[in-house]
């Protein structure tokens, strides 16, 4: 039985609470040389704000706000949470992974498999089969990372999503800032990062299309 492959993308913001209690327990230090009270004070507060601007990208302080995939050639669809509903949202991406074959992401061995983990652990979720621990960087056979498959090995080719599908001369996804992307999450506003999101995943699924006309994969 052949089972679709599912072009998978989030985004993600910031969980208050974790983000919180993050900030509150970790250790901050000024330069060990520094004097000044104030100049301490001012480092130590700058360190803090840095790990909240930051914690939309920290699989232990970030929360899921957008999902979107698409089977194989069929149209993407998209789910959004604000608050509670990111469970619910996560229960339902879970369900449908065990009718599918492949994950096919692009940068999702880095972050958004990771990011999505971490949130299903942190709901005590049962991990889909595409996700349990043990896959190595270069079995493909449950999780695609099309940034890893293009490098070829070499993790000094750089670039983005909307870089290789620019290269590669198929549609891209849509330019976006992601700090904003994290902030509209936080903030509920979820128009933009869901249309960002699903744009992403259109992107995704032609980039592996042009991949595997050329054998590339």
């Amino acid at each position: 039985m052949n089972f679709p492959n599912m072009f998978l993308d989030i985004e993600t913001g910031r969980d208050d609470a974790l983000t919180d209690a993050w900030i509150k327990h970790r250790s901050y230090h000024a330069p060990g040389n520094w004097k000044d009270p104030k100049k301490i004070a001012s480092n130590i507060a700058e360190q803090k704000e840095s790990d909240r601007r930051k914690a939309a990208l920290n699989p232990l302080t970030l929360r899921v706000g957008v999902i979107s995939y698409a089977l194989d050639d069929q149209p993407v669809k998209t789910m959004t949470s604000h608050g509670p509903g990111e469970r619910d949202m996560l229960t339902t991406i879970c369900a449908l992974l065990e009718s599918c074959g492949t994950i096919i992401t692009f940068k999702g061995l880095s972050f958004d498999l990771p990011a999505l983990k971490f949130r299903m652990f942190h709901f005590g979720l049962l991990l889909p089969m595409q996700m349990r621990p043990g896959q190595k960087p270069w079995d493909h056979s449950k999780h695609l990372d099309l940034q890893v498959a293009l490098q070829d090995g070499d993790r000094s080719l750089k670039g983005t999503l909307g870089d290789f599908c620019r290269f590669a001369g198929v549609p891209g996804p849509e330019p976006h800032d992601g700090s904003e992307i994290a902030k509209l999450i936080s903030e509920g506003k979820m128009d933009k990062p869901a249309r960002v999101c699903a744009s992403d995943v259109e992107a995704t699924r032609n980039l592996y299309n042009h991949a595997v006309k050329v054998d590339w994969i």
